[in-house]
């Protein structure tokens, strides 16, 4: 499974992205949007999903009535999300499931 991915720097005004990192690899490998990805490189930082944080996943998973391997993943991405320092932005094309993941204490954009 790839690490989720967050930037290196947060606050009100640069709020902090999560995203998995196979997105970032996808987008610039196919041109999709590589100025977007070539932004993003300048400030991340790889967070390695261990033993304590799939544990977390597996609680997150569980409290939301959740399973799979497409809702494992969304489990540790929404689950980096929810360590980093507020505000947090994350970036997703399946709104629903994270919405039951994080609840309202992550802003989720549409991609």
């Amino acid at each position: 499974m790839d690490s989720p991915v967050t930037s290196s720097r947060s606050s009100a005004a640069n709020p902090c992205e999560v995203l998995p990192l196979d997105m970032v690899k996808h987008g610039s490998a196919t041109g999709v949007w590589p100025a977007r990805c070539g932004c993003l490189r300048v400030g991340l930082r790889v967070i390695a999903v261990r033993d304590e944080e799939a544990k977390a996943a597996s609680a997150l998973l569980m409290g939301a009535g959740l399973h799979g391997h497409q809702y494992a993943i969304d489990a540790a991405v929404a689950e980096a999300a929810l360590r980093q320092q507020r505000p947090v932005v994350m970036l997703t094309s399946d709104i629903d499931a994270m919405v039951k993941l994080c609840g309202d204490q992550v802003r989720l954009v549409a991609v």
